[in-house]
């Protein structure tokens, strides 16, 4: 994780206040202030939270990728004739992604962000 607060930050004195922030000093408790840090989505400390606890919720009670998986074998195995409908919809996605992947000019901005 302290190599991707690195990686990731802006500059050094950005990266050095992250990491502070993270070992614990430079606050006394929860801060909630109004900040355009959180999410780079400009949610105020109240949103970020609220959403940090939904979307935790859904994380602890959805249920996970194995249990997903086995309800698909299931279904496969009770109906075989769907699992050809569930690879063209797949290959209709796949073609579709591809599309949208190639029409759009320039390279996506996520790993090379600061470069």
């Amino acid at each position: 994780v302290v190599a991707w607060v690195l990686f990731r930050a802006l500059d050094f004195a950005t990266a050095a206040s992250m990491l502070t922030a993270m070992a614990g000093g430079g606050t006394t408790g929860w801060v909630l202030e109004d900040s355009t840090v959180f999410a780079n989505a400009g949610l105020s400390g109240a949103g970020a939270m609220a959403q940090g606890v939904v979307l935790g919720a859904i994380a602890v009670l959805a249920p996970n990728s194995n249990a997903l998986g086995e309800g698909v074998l299931a279904r496969f195995k009770r109906h075989p004739d769907g699992s050809w409908v569930s690879l063209g919809c797949a290959l209709v996605v796949c073609a579709l992604l591809i599309f949208i992947n190639d029409t759009r000019d320039g390279v996506c901005p996520f790993v090379y962000f600061n470069f």
